[in-house]
């Protein structure tokens, strides 16, 4: 048998343990269990962030221009009813926004800002600046 600072127990049986050794035990799988909790919570935490939206595939600042909605030099002009034409407005923000069923100028124009905001990911204030455009693209 071998030697353990536990109580031995019965002659077959396993060693008992004395309270403070269960109590060391027991701080041990607690802190383990702690440690597992705050990672998968920080595992959480980033997986939310990388999804959240507005994050993904968007301009990394709330400028009014971004690499996503400067048009290329060889671009040819957009028609008044492509969501394009509307400065800040880029493909992926085309994509989000026909995904709420906004597909045209028309529809950008009339929309709520606040509708215009959660399909994008944006503010309602660069929203409202969207819908002016939009509402001004089809006045000409």
């Amino acid at each position: 048998m071998v030697p353990t600072s536990a109580t031995p127990g019965p002659k077959w049986g396993p060693p008992v343990e004395s309270p403070a050794e269960a109590s060391m035990r027991l701080l041990r799988w607690l802190l383990w269990l702690a440690l597992l909790a705050a990672l998968a919570a920080a595992i959480a935490e980033v997986r939310r962030r990388l999804t959240a939206p507005g994050l993904v595939g968007a301009p990394a600042a709330e400028g009014p221009h971004s690499a996503e909605d400067t048009p290329s030099p060889t671009a040819t002009p957009a028609p008044a009813d492509d969501l394009t034409a509307v400065r800040g407005i880029g493909p992926v923000y085309r994509a989000r926004l026909a995904e709420a069923g906004l597909v045209s100028c028309a529809a950008l124009g009339a929309a709520d800002p606040g509708v215009v905001a959660a399909a994008a990911g944006v503010t309602e204030e660069r929203a409202a600046d969207w819908i002016a455009q939009a509402a001004a693209l089809l006045a000409r």
